[in-house]
């Protein structure tokens, strides 16, 4: 009996340790993503990037909040819906708008250090995020 409960602790233990070691390897591959459940299925996000922005926006006004949707970010908001994804380490866009199945009715990438910031489906976003860097330095 006490035999069966030393070979049952030793198992446990290395069970243990390959999660341990499991989770510290995933956390390691992760570490550019979130995990997020949605409908009970788990979703990887990745971190949104500047050449990102410029991308999207080349979409102009066909924007939509989907087309944010693989990308990590932060909600927020009274009344609206407010979506927040950090940029780097100086940038952040916002989304924001009143229905997540409309249009919304911003969405504007600032810089952290000036506060200068435009909405990315008006502007020329390369032109524009270039202007801002160069006034930083």
């Amino acid at each position: 009996m006490y035999q069966n409960k030393l070979k049952f602790d030793n198992v446990t233990r290395i069970v243990i340790i390959f999660i341990i070691s499991g989770c510290v390897i995933l956390a390691g591959e992760l570490r550019n993503s979130w995990v997020q459940m949605h409908d009970s299925k788990a979703k990887v996000l990745r971190l949104l990037i500047l050449n990102d922005v410029i991308y999207l926006s080349k979409k102009k006004e066909e924007l939509s909040w989907g087309d944010f949707e693989k990308y990590q970010y932060k909600e927020g908001g009274s009344g609206l819906y407010i979506r927040y994804y950090e940029i780097e380490t100086q940038w952040k866009l916002f989304i924001g708008g009143g229905d997540l199945k409309e249009k919304p009715l911003y969405i504007t990438l600032e810089n952290s250090i000036t506060g200068d910031g435009f909405d990315i489906r008006e502007n020329d976003a390369e032109l524009m995020i270039n202007r801002i860097k160069n006034g930083c330095e």
